[in-house]
């Protein structure tokens, strides 16, 4: 994937999710810089008001659908992309059931986060 097509690609997307993927951009060139006492005080204290109910926490069904509303859609578009790539393209030669599985095996396979 060529950085235009990165910029293709992120300039598809709806404004909010736009937002998000350029905090998310922003935060990964600024790093932690807290140590690692801090963050393990954090974490710590985080733990401890989940155990006293002081924060609930979230539902499974509010996780899922942060899931579906945020990384489906991103996942779902890439695939849909690939999938009209390969289409307009088309094979330089007649596909083999072996190379058409390792196709359908790429695309299919869970992306790694």
């Amino acid at each position: 994937m060529t950085n235009v097509s990165v910029v293709e690609e992120a300039l598809s997307l709806s404004p909010p999710e736009r937002a998000a993927l350029a905090k998310v951009l922003i935060e990964s060139l600024e790093g932690d810089r807290r140590s690692d006492e801090e963050i393990k005080a954090e974490l710590t204290s985080r733990l401890a008001e989940l155990r006293s109910g002081e924060d609930p926490g979230l539902t499974f069904a509010e996780v899922f659908r942060a899931h579906v509303e945020i990384e489906a859609p991103l996942k779902t578009r890439g695939d849909q992309r690939l999938i009209d790539e390969v289409l307009v393209s088309g094979p330089g030669e007649p596909l083999t059931k072996a190379k058409m599985d390792k196709i359908r095996d790429r695309i299919l396979r869970p992306k790694k986060s």
